[in-house]
């Protein structure tokens, strides 16, 4: 979990700002928790890996947001968070006591977040 929030962590933390980072980091593992309650009520959830997929989320969403702006390097990143987040995905399925609701939570909270709480600057307008 370090490993990926500083991989992923400070490149959104760049991207967004750290106000909106911390926003989005704080209010996706919330969520995640949120989900977890709701749906599966008797698992026991404590960790930050519903906070940390919401990061992933966020980065995800900038590059398809800004897909064409960033040209061949934005598809090139969206099919690399593609893989990695269904790696991630298939790995939390298949492996008992982990909180797939919780990631599942966390990573839809962070890709909503991302949308409401993208600076303006970085979205780029679509060339039709």
């Amino acid at each position: 979990n370090m490993l990926s929030l500083y991989l992923v962590g400070r490149t959104v933390e760049v991207l967004y700002g750290k106000w909106r980072y911390l926003a989005i980091y704080l209010l996706s593992g919330i969520l995640g928790g949120i989900v977890t309650f709701f749906l599966q009520p008797d698992a026991l959830a404590a960790g930050a890996s519903g906070a940390i997929f919401g990061v992933f989320g966020a980065i995800g969403i900038f590059f398809i947001v800004n897909r064409r702006a960033l040209g061949a390097y934005g598809s090139g990143a969206i099919g690399q968070w593609v893989f990695w987040l269904g790696l991630n995905l298939i790995w939390g399925f298949s492996t008992p006591g982990i909180g797939i609701l919780d990631h599942i939570g966390g990573l839809v909270a962070g890709m909503i977040l991302a949308l409401i709480l993208m600076p303006r600057q970085r979205r780029r307008k679509r060339a039709f």
